[in-house]
């Protein structure tokens, strides 16, 4: 059975076998969002098999039902249990066993823990037991799936779902047989369940499988879903036949207008021929007349240099006539071009399910943008959020496209609402819309997507500069003024200005990678800094091209982020400054642990910034220099020429001049502004939205008591 994406498998899943309730076994981290993005219900319960077996639904995670210090296994009794550097592999499995998948797991702690089972739980535990009364879906997020699975044979008889991460294959050691998909399929066709579906895993040898009861009587695909697709698709291919029939009309109508031009030019020659003829006919007949001669010559050019400033024109006319034709051509090409995908797309769901639609057209707009066809990938991924507006893929390869194509103002192009955006604001706000768009979808998208087009070895070695800095982050947060400090060092030079290098093809990048070595070499510098904000979300990307690159990833409490951006243009509504820094710091979430990447707080640098700086040119294995510090002696100009403080920032002009003044000051606390600032709704907005939940995270509050 070919793999599909977890979410996709889920829904159509879910369809088939209604849910009533669903139990989650593992970890609150990103697949437990992604199931509940798939299922779209409150009906969800959380149940952490290594955490003092907290139970909670999910619309409230701070809900705690049971305090045993037991973890579920297939046995009662004591067991050992790891604490490793990778939290969600901590549990029961010896780190020793896990290495050959993990090569940097190693083990932080060892202690001893009651396990249970779940069937032995639901006996002992009666509020469990009510509260677990109408699930019908377990999904098991753990390693030891097949040990908690065991352990639950009597639960078992009254789900119709089962969802596990297992094995590919089944493993040589002995103690990680209970994860393998061999030992899981025995067990589950044992107890009446039949294989249904495969989603790939972040890590390849481990696989998401799902087993239903009589899966295959309900999976037949109703008749409507086809007959929809296929008129859907043929309403599609008419009206890309009327545009062909629209350009074809233009085309005999230039034809027409050659045709024409050409008889102008014709009938000119014709006239030429007459005035030649009749210029020698004067000059026969008034030979005698030589006094006469200069005036008539004067009155016969004058007359032969309107008729050739005609033919000029006309002349004119037939290049403009003949680039129209070529311009026709390459849009009935393209045109063309888009009817036979529109034919294939059509063909496509004659013969396919609904699901297996969406996968072909995934399939035919990864080929297209790994081709660098960056237009045309765009116009599928956009037809297939058209149909999915929850598919996370779709969302992120529509904004790889739009950042690499090169975009001209195209009134046919497939989305106008979307070109109509760029035309007013340009790719940069677009492309990163889009990105924060699919990070809601799905927290690890970003990486998941580069992982597929970024195959093979890191890009070809350069003899410039290995190892450069990039300095990323959510706007607001401190990213300036730390490229100012650190480009005051000796062994550094800063790019002074925002180059927004990730809206740029794979060549662009190079060129400019390999021009700021030479301006570094020049300048007598070992390494350059480079600071764009949203290249947050092209960390991967850019370790593609410079392997050993580092990266300073700049973070600040979120309410006083969200109190500065609102002096920015465009960011009036509270919650499009909460969407920023809410997806801007999760895209950089994934990397925090990355050897590469320094998360630095601006509220420590403020605080403490010699020790903050001397910890962070650790990081970079530089000397540290007091100097540094010393930044805003030397006035600098990166973002404008304007040297005072602009009295309101009403422009991108005014917040680029807002933005040199402030480089050019010395180090001043910005702290705590949000507390006489940030007016009662948006405090209320901050606490019901994500970033409450961030903000905690991340060390700035506990609880909603601010």
């Amino acid at each position: 059975m070919d793999e599909a994406d977890l979410q996709t498998s889920l829904v159509y899943s879910s369809r088939a076998f209604p849910i009533d309730k669903v139990l989650y076994i593992g970890p609150e981290g990103q697949r437990f969002t992604q199931v509940k993005s798939a299922f779209r219900t409150q009906d969800v319960l959380h149940l952490d098999p290594a955490r003092n077996l907290s139970l909670s639904d999910a619309k409230d995670s701070n809900s705690v039902l049971l305090n045993d210090a037991i973890v579920l296994s297939n046995k009662t009794g004591i067991q050992t249990a790891y604490k490793c550097n990778n939290k969600s592999l901590s549990g029961l499995i010896s780190p020793e066993k896990l290495r050959q998948y993990w090569r940097n797991l190693r083990v932080v702690e060892e202690y001893q823990v009651n396990t249970t089972t779940l069937d032995e739980l639901l006996v002992a535990k009666e509020e469990l037991a009510l509260r677990l009364q109408n699930v019908n879906w377990i999904i098991i997020d753990a390693l030891a799936a097949g040990q908690i699975l065991s352990g639950a044979l009597g639960f078992l008889q009254r789900v119709d779902g089962v969802v596990l991460r297992v094995l590919r294959q089944e493993p040589v050691d002995e103690e990680l047989r209970f994860c393998s998909l061999p030992f899981v399929d025995k067990l589950l066709r044992g107890a009446g369940f039949t294989h249904g579906f495969r989603a790939p895993d972040m890590h390849a040898e481990f696989v998401l499988v799902g087993y239903f009861r009589d899966w295959r009587s309900r999976f037949n695909l109703e008749e409507k879903y086809k007959n929809e697709l296929q008129a859907d698709f043929l309403e599609q291919l008419r009206v890309k036949s009327d545009e062909l029939d629209d350009l074809t009309r233009q085309i005999v109508e230039t034809e027409n207008d050659l045709a024409q031009a050409k008889s102008l030019l014709s009938e000119s020659q014709k006239e030429i021929e007459r005035l030649k003829a009749e210029r020698e006919s004067l000059f026969d007949r008034f030979g005698q007349h030589l006094e006469n001669e200069t005036t008539l010559n004067e009155q016969l050019n004058t007359k032969l240099d309107e008729v050739m400033a005609g033919v000029e024109a006309m002349g004119e006319k037939m290049t403009t006539a003949v680039d129209s034709v070529a311009r026709i051509d390459g849009r009935v090409s393209n045109v063309s071009s888009q009817v036979d995908d529109a034919k294939y797309l059509q063909l496509t769901s004659f013969r396919r399910s609904r699901k297996g639609l969406m996968q072909s057209l995934t399939e035919r707009a990864n080929q297209l943008y790994a081709s660098h066809e960056f237009k045309r990938s765009a116009e599928l991924y956009q037809a297939i959020l058209k149909d999915d507006t929850h598919n996370a893929w779709a969302m992120q390869g529509l904004a790889e496209s739009l950042a690499r194509m090169e975009y001209e103002k195209d009134e046919n192009w497939y989305n106008l609402k979307n070109a109509e955006d760029i035309e007013a604001t340009g790719k940069w706000d677009v492309t990163v819309r889009l990105y924060r768009k699919a990070l809601r979808l799905d927290a690890n998208i970003s990486r998941v997507f580069n992982d597929t087009f970024l195959k093979g070895s890191p890009d070809a070695k350069n003899s410039g500069v290995s190892n450069p800095l990039f300095i990323v982050g959510c706007g607001h947060s401190g990213t300036s003024i730390m490229l100012r400090i650190l480009g005051n060092h000796s062994k550094l030079m800063p790019i002074a200005k925002e180059t927004a290098t990730f809206l740029s093809p794979d060549s662009t990048v190079r060129f400019r990678l390999s021009k700021w070595d030479n301006q570094c070499l020049k300048a007598g510098s070992e390494r350059w800094i480079e600071k764009t904000p949203p290249h947050i979300f092209q960390i991967q990307r850019f370790l593609h091209f410079r392997p050993h690159a580092q990266f300073i990833l700049m973070l600040r409490d979120g309410r006083d982020v969200v109190c500065s951006l609102r002096k920015r243009q465009g960011y009036d509504a509270i919650g499009d400054r909460l969407e920023r820094w809410v997806y801007d710091n999760k895209a950089g979430l994934p990397f925090w642990e990355h050897p590469q990447v320094k998360v630095v707080k601006y509220e420590n640098l403020v605080e403490s910034p010699i020790d903050t700086l001397r910890d962070v040119c650790t990081f970079l294995s530089l000397d540290f220099e007091s100097e540094m510090l010393d930044y805003h002696k030397e006035r600098a100009s990166w973002y404008s020429q304007r040297k005072q403080r602009p009295k309101q920032i009403s422009n991108h002009s005014d917040h680029n001049a807002f933005r040199n003044w402030q480089i050019n000051q010395a180090l001043f606390d910005g702290r705590g502004k949000w507390k006489t600032e940030m007016a009662e709704s948006e405090k209320t907005a901050f606490k019901e939205s994500e970033a409450q939940l961030l903000l905690e995270r991340f060390g700035y509050a506990e609880g909603k008591n601010w």
